[in-house]
Formats: C-alpha cells, structure tokens, sequence
C-alpha cells in the first residue's frame, strides 16, 4: 500500500467509520458540554422562526402544496398548515420551509448551514414513534450537525474551488439525527449513513445560475436522510466505508486535502456547533454582513438615502465572485434567488429602506427604481487583507460616500448573531415573531408565543409533539 493510500485507508479500514458509529450510539444528553446544549436550544429555536416565514415563500409553496396533494399515512405534521403526511414527506416540506427564506442559522468558516436538516429529520423521526423529549432533539440535532461539519473540515470541502456545497451533505446528517431518535445502535447507524450516502447530491451550479431549487434543495437532502433511516431500520444494508473506502467520500469528491484527525480529534468533547452564526437578515451570509454594516452607519449618523450618493464594500474574493459578480446581474438581479446573493442590492435596498427583511424581497422592492438606481452605485472590490483570513465568510467593509463630501467606514467583523457577539433568548423570540407575520396560512399569536416559550426551555419539555401542536393553523 502507497504511502498515501495508508494515510487514507489507515491501518484499519474500520475506522474512521466504526469511531463515529460507536459515538452516535453512545452519547447521551448528559454527556454534552453546557455551551453545546445552548448552543442547540438557540439553532433549534431559531429554525422553527423560519419556518414560520418560510411557508410563504412562493417556491416553497409549490413543494407544500404538492406534499399535501400527495397525501398518504398520516404520520407527521407540515409545520403551519398542519396537514398530516407520511414522515419523509414531511421532512421534505419543513426543511424546505426552515431554509426558503435563507435565514437559518450557518456555520461561517466552511460556509454550511447545519441544523436544518438534522432538526427536520428529527422531528419527522420523533412523530413517527409518537414523540420525544426536549432533550433527546437537543442531542440528535447536535450530534448530527458536529458530525456534518466536521466531514466538511475534514474534506477541506471550502480551502479550493469546490462544487459540492452545503446541501450536497445534509442528508448525512438527516440520517443520523433521524437514527438517534430511533434509538439506532452502532451497527445501526453505519446502515443509515451508508444508505444516505448513496443519495449524496447538488452542486453550487444552482446558486451560481439562480436557479430557484437552492431553496428546496436541503429538503431534498433531509428526505432523503429519513428515507435512508427507515431503510436500515428495516434491515437494509449500506457500505460500510463511506469516508475512506476506494468509492468513499474522499475519492470521491477528490478531497486531496483530506485530514483524518480534523473529522475524529476531540469527538465528544468539543462540539464545532458553539460555532454557529444566527442571522437576522434573509440573505446569504455574505450579504448579511453589508446589510449590517450599512444599516448601522445609516442609523448611527442620522442617514436619509438622499443623503448617499454611493458605497463601497471591501470583501474577500469569495464574496466578490459569489455575491458581487457579474456586475450586471448583481446590480440588477433578474431573480430572488440572484438578489440574495447580492452584495450590490442588499446594500442599495438598507440604504432606501434603512432596514433589510422580507419586504425587501418582493418583486416590488425588485423592481423599486430608487434601489435599482442606488445599486448602480454600489461598487465591490477585493480587499487582499481580509482574504487572507481564509474563511468563507470573513469580515467586511462598508464605506458610504455622502452628498456632503464626507465619506463615513465601518468594518463589520462579528455581527450580531455571531458566536463572539451572540443574539439573546430575547431576540430569537423577536426574530420569531417577525417571521410570524409571514406565515401561510396565519397562525394565532397566542400558540406562536406558546410554541416561543416552550423552546426557549427545551431541556425541560417533556414531547416535542407539544411545539409543533402550537405551530400549525386551526383544521
């Protein structure tokens, strides 16, 4: 064996497969550090928010409706409508819902957004055996997202041009999420995520061609997840090598780069999920760093629009050639799914508005000629200092120049939400109500409030069955 096959294969060809499966089985709730669990109650919390949101998005709308039409066992919930379908199914629509509106949470070194898929397929997982405890969804939805950013880490999926993207991953985690709710053993669990890896799919080519399937995409992938579960619950048999095996993950993806330590040191002691960004605005988290800057100097002197009379933001060259290039379609996004990537329009839309959400999305605000106008004068260049910080999404510079002459800078390096700069209890539950508004069909403020309480103490409820009763719409 070559030098560089052994570093791949190791001297066991176990491993690193049978460590991770022996992990998922053994871990308990007690067995988390405190911060991983409040980091899980604040994700969790966070997500059911957007889906509220979400279920308004025209996109995810077509795929609910179309769940629904399909029909079948009455064995999980669509979150908001409440329609009962069999539990794949509804995974498939809440994952979607959590993710339409792009304000899930994300981890922003490797650029994944890791708890909507675990969480969704948890949930399904958990009504399909009649429910679960606050904090057995605390512990699958932790167990799995650490375990999808450490495959990322480890495949050093972000350090090069690389197509695969975060929903090419999520129905890994789907299924171990899925899995640990189940009660799965080790053997178990190397079934499920043999299984679901088969199913891995999606490249950033959706993203870069707007393609309005990016918002659907991570539905596909939880669906999938829970598919594979009940698959290997059922006894059916998946490879058992799916890191390191000739046809495994890293040959697969050519992950060169590919380090076995980053994916097992510190496994059950230090949890990469303390590492998540929540974020406020219903972008990608490029975007929402300009949105912040913006909005902030905006606020902070007093600003009218007519006030500016252009911007520049200085970004890394990930963010130039994702969310700032081309010129002519960031400056004019011909669709949502382009206009949230923009750096350009998220910037021009803060400044007309002084504050960026939903309705900054509409096809209106689109259209809005005084935003269009000001994104003409929104200029993006490569800032070689903060590139070489090497994350995916790194800090920033917003830079107005004012009609007096004056020109105002602020570097945006954790906004709030951030792990070094977190969001309350408070806000997620504010940033909930807001997304509230949104839902389709409307939901009673009183459940919505309910539902807010009882996971903002989620170690302490008994069946999660008890959220998700207060966040759909009276049959």
């Amino acid at each position: 064996m070559s030098a560089e096959a052994s570093r791949w294969y190791g001297p066991d060809r176990a491993e690193p497969d049978q460590t991770i499966a022996t992990h998922l089985a053994r871990i308990q709730y007690e067995d988390l550090p405190k911060e991983a669990c409040e980091s899980a109650v604040h994700s969790i919390m966070d997500s059911f928010g957007t889906v509220l949101a979400g279920s308004s998005a025209p996109i995810v709308r077509q795929l609910v409706d179309m769940v629904q039409d399909w029909g079948g066992r009455a064995q999980a919930s669509v979150l908001v409508t409440g329609a009962r379908v069999p539990a794949p199914h509804a995974a498939l629509a809440n994952a979607a819902m959590a993710r339409g509106q792009f304000m899930d949470d994300m981890e922003e070194k490797i650029g994944d957004h890791p708890t909507v898929a675990p969480l969704y397929a948890a949930l399904a997982a958990a009504e399909l055996k009649g429910g679960c405890s606050g904090k057995d969804l605390i512990t699958a939805v932790t167990l799995a997202s650490d375990l999808l950013l450490r495959v990322r880490y480890a495949l050093h999926t972000e350090a090069r041009e690389f197509a695969w993207c975060t929903e090419s991953f999520t129905c890994l985690s789907a299924s171990i999420a899925a899995g640990k709710i189940l009660g799965f053993d080790a053997d178990a669990f190397l079934d499920a995520i043999g299984v679901a890896f088969m199913q891995l799919s999606s490249t950033w080519l959706m993203h870069q061609e707007g393609a309005g399937i990016h918002e659907l995409q991570h539905g596909f992938g939880t669906r999938n997840g829970v598919i594979a579960t009940l698959l290997a619950r059922n006894g059916v048999s998946g490879p058992r090598h799916v890191i390191e095996g000739e046809y495994g993950m890293v040959h697969a993806l050519n992950a060169s780069n590919y380090d076995r330590g980053v994916l097992l040191d510190g496994l059950g002691e230090r949890y990469r999920t303390v590492d998540i960004t929540l974020k406020r605005f219903p972008m990608a988290g490029f975007a929402c760093y300009a949105i912040e800057g913006t909005r902030d100097l905006m606020r902070n002197h007093a600003l009218s629009a007519s006030a500016v009379r252009g911007a520049t933001v200085r970004v890394n060259k990930r963010a130039y050639l994702r969310a700032c290039q081309p010129e002519d379609i960031k400056r004019r996004p011909p669709t949502l799914g382009h206009a949230r990537f923009s750096i350009p329009y998220a910037v021009a839309a803060t400044i007309v508005r002084g504050d960026f959400f939903l309705d900054e999305l509409s096809p209106s605000s689109l259209n809005d000629p005084s935003i269009l106008d000001m994104a003409q004068r929104v200029q993006c260049v490569v800032d070689p200092d903060i590139d070489k910080l090497g994350a995916v999404v790194v800090p920033l510079i917003v830079e107005l120049y004012l009609t007096s002459g004056q020109s105002l800078q602020l570097r945006v390096d954790n906004p709030r939400g951030h792990p070094l700069n977190p969001m309350t209890i408070s806000e997620i539950a504010e940033k909930s109500r807001r997304c509230a508004q949104y839902a389709e069909p409307a939901l009673d403020a009183k459940a919505v409030d309910e539902a807010i309480e009882l996971l903002s103490r989620l170690d302490r409820v008994q069946n999660i069955t008890e959220v998700v009763a207060r966040l759909v719409a009276a049959q």
